[in-house]
């Protein structure tokens, strides 16, 4: 992970999303959450990871900045695999109008716990 890199701000406008490993290599989301409250579910740990050059390993970080710019809150929630584990609670909210920081922490190749941090 390269923390000298730029950030760049991919915009979602929908009222639930799936982090993509273009999210985390861009570093930004910002999600215009409508209609009603919405899920932000995350991809498999191993799509992050090998989407990094060089792939992420054990003991490396991904880091996300979450901007909820909409009117409903979202609700995070790991991937139907089980590979990104959440820590902080079983399904972190995130209020509208209020955005986080996420840091994913690879404990394996192909697994990583996910903190969302307010």
């Amino acid at each position: 992970y390269d923390r000298d890199r730029s950030l760049v701000e991919n915009d979602v406008d929908a009222q639930s999303h799936t982090l993509t490993a273009a999210n985390f290599l861009a570093g930004i989301v910002r999600h215009t959450s409508v209609t009603g409250a919405g899920v932000v579910t995350f991809p498999t740990a191993q799509t992050i990871r090998t989407a990094f050059s060089p792939a992420l390993t054990t003991g490396d970080i991904a880091e996300l900045i979450y901007v909820n710019d909409g009117n409903q809150n979202v609700t995070f929630a790991q991937d139907a695999g089980a590979t990104v584990s959440l820590r902080n609670g079983s399904s972190p909210t995130i209020a509208a109008n209020s955005a986080c920081k996420i840091i994913l922490d690879f404990t394996s190749t192909t697994a990583a716990n996910a903190y969302v941090l307010a």
